[in-house]
């Protein structure tokens, strides 16, 4: 993560030549724009964003993360106050997930979006083994005998047939 949140911009690497920013100030046409963009720049940090339901004052959306542990990461975004503007913009934000337990975990639209397959694949089997890992599931007996990296393996598998299945049932 490059950028300082004083600074205003605080941009990610996705993969080689590719990175996702966000800034004070961003703009985006729809809350569906605003929600996938901020949704995507904390799954590229290996987080989940998610809307905080808590009411708040006026035309604001406020993002959080899902961790469980109090975590510092909040992107606030407010509506634009122009009735001939329908656009929102970032207003403020923290980027760091200081004290977070938080694990990535993609949304249906998340995966939905992403073009390639191997991607997809690589998304849900560490989703999974994440979620396992964090939700107690793997069996302790089980998770001595084989190892973090062939678990991985056998859920890449798994989420390779599951993503496949998926794109022929779009087809």
């Amino acid at each position: 993560m490059s950028g300082a949140p004083d600074s205003g911009r605080v941009t990610v690497k996705q993969s080689p030549g590719r990175s996702i920013s966000l800034c004070i100030g961003m703009r985006f046409a729809t809350r569906q724009d605003e929600s996938l963009h901020i949704k995507d720049f904390a799954l590229v940090q290996g987080k989940q964003a998610l809307l905080n339901l808590k009411p708040t004052r006026g035309t604001a959306n406020v993002y959080v993360c899902s961790s469980k542990t109090k975590c510092s990461f909040k992107v606030r975004v407010l509506g634009s106050k122009s009735t001939l503007a329908s656009d929102c913009f970032v207003s403020s934000f923290g980027a760091e997930h200081n004290g977070c337990s938080g694990f990535a975990k993609a949304t249906a639209v998340q995966i939905a979006s992403m073009s390639n397959i191997k991607l997809k694949a690589r998304v849900l089997a560490a989703a999974c083994y994440l979620n396992m890992l964090a939700q107690n599931k793997l069996n302790p007996f089980f998770a001595e005998l084989i190892s973090p990296m062939l678990l991985l393996l056998i859920l890449t598998c798994f989420a390779i047939s599951h993503v496949c299945l998926i794109e022929v049932v779009k087809l």
